[in-house]
């Protein structure tokens, strides 16, 4: 009789990697973003929005690209993934939510987000 074989893990279940991780770095590459966790990387194909207070920060708003870059150095404390965001919460009570949404791939693709952890997973929308 042959052994099952191990389960993979869903795509919050692989995220919970990055739980209480410090953010190393954030780059920017032509059209989507890059989050390193010392080792594991959160690639946004969707650009992110960060709220910071009552402030709502999106692509092309004045200072959106410093709010995603003063995350860095700040811990992971939770990770939600909702029907249409992956919502990345840290320790100075910033959140960082990456769209699930089709109509916000802009057709750039099938994946709103990749996970390279422990294990790769991709974030489509609709699943």
């Amino acid at each position: 009789m042959e052994k099952d074989a191990p389960a993979l893990p869903s795509g919050k279940e692989a995220l919970e990697e990055i739980l209480d991780s410090q953010l190393s770095a954030v780059t920017f590459v032509m059209d989507y973003v890059q989050f390193e966790f010392h080792g594991p990387r959160l690639t946004a194909v969707t650009w992110p929005t960060v709220l910071v207070g009552d402030r709502l920060f999106r692509l092309g708003d004045p200072g959106y690209r410093d709010e995603l870059c003063a995350r860095i150095a700040k811990k992971v404390t939770s990770i939600e993934v909702r029907p249409h965001a992956i919502v990345i919460a840290f320790d100075d009570a910033a959140l960082v939510a990456i769209s699930l949404r089709a109509e916000d791939l802009l057709g750039r693709g099938a994946e709103s987000a990749i996970f390279d952890g422990k294990c790769l997973v991709a974030f489509r929308p609709g699943e």
